[in-house]
């Protein structure tokens, strides 16, 4: 009999714990039970979803302790129909494999705008001096005006800084001398200087937009730094970052978030 732990119900989707709905009317029928009784071998006697719930298991609306109860249910009856679960949830998974493997443009289409935080000095405080700050207010600066970010991060990995301008994207540093950076779950601000004190950017003489995108991913060898993460006078090449965006989003799990960013840059 094989182990029921080959699916993790707890990360099921809704659309994968829909595909129980199949195989448990299959076993329902052949034992001639009502889905009350159904329910009750599945989840215990005591555990009572009332009428109807057969529909939320039909459109995957169960939770996925209850899903992880029916798949078990299967299993201790018809090994073969709940093996017939994991192989249309893997065959599903297989299928969406290819669409996350995604090109630069695809990738950075999927960048989040609203969790980049824009910060810049006091102008009255001196340099190493940031205990006072104010949230700038939209997205313009002017050139030599200096300025950092701050991010709230949903899990640890490893940060990987980017800067676009016109149509050329090149490493943005994020600390001393590098463009990749250790992070852990929380606030981040970046960039900053090696005590932790932030280090702000200036842009001197490039007016326009300015784009930023910050990469936080758990697939990626912090000690691999490749081409795409070395100075290139005229940006990365476009096959490059294809190659590199490959290497991240090619994951059966999207264990990866981008935040991106604009600013404007005027003459003072």
């Amino acid at each position: 009999m094989m182990a029921p732990e080959v699916i993790n119900w707890d990360e099921a989707s809704p659309a994968e714990r829909k595909l129980l709905h199949r195989y448990v009317l299959v076993l329902k029928k052949r034992l001639q039970i009502d889905w009350i009784e159904t329910f009750q071998q599945a989840f215990g006697a005591r555990d009572n979803v009332g009428t109807g719930y057969e529909d939320n298991l039909r459109k995957g609306r169960v939770s996925p302790q209850k899903a992880y109860k029916l798949f078990n249910w299967l299993l201790k009856n018809d090994p073969v129909l709940a093996s017939n679960v994991e192989n249309d949830i893997l065959a599903a998974r297989s299928e969406i494999r290819p669409q996350q493997c995604l090109s630069w443009d695809a990738m950075m289409a999927q960048g989040e705008y609203s969790d980049v935080s824009l910060f810049k000095p006091e102008a009255t405080l001196g340099m190493a001096q940031f205990a006072r700050r104010e949230a700038a207010r939209g997205l313009k600066l002017k050139l030599l005006e200096e300025f950092y970010f701050e991010i709230e991060l949903p899990f640890d990995g490893v940060m990987i800084a980017f800067r676009n301008y016109k149509s050329a994207w090149f490493p943005q540093l994020i600390t001393e001398g590098s463009n990749i950076l250790d992070v852990s779950q929380g606030n981040l601000v970046i960039p900053t200087n090696e005590g932790g004190i932030p280090d702000p950017l200036w842009e001197e003489t490039e007016t326009g937009k300015h784009g930023f995108a910050f990469l936080l991913t758990q697939e990626f060898d912090i000690g691999d730094r490749g081409p795409w993460l070395t100075t290139q006078k005229h940006g990365i090449p476009a096959e490059m970052r294809d190659q590199f965006a490959r290497s991240v989003t090619d994951k059966s799990g999207k264990n990866w978030k981008l935040f991106r960013i604009n600013l404007l840059f005027a003459q003072p």
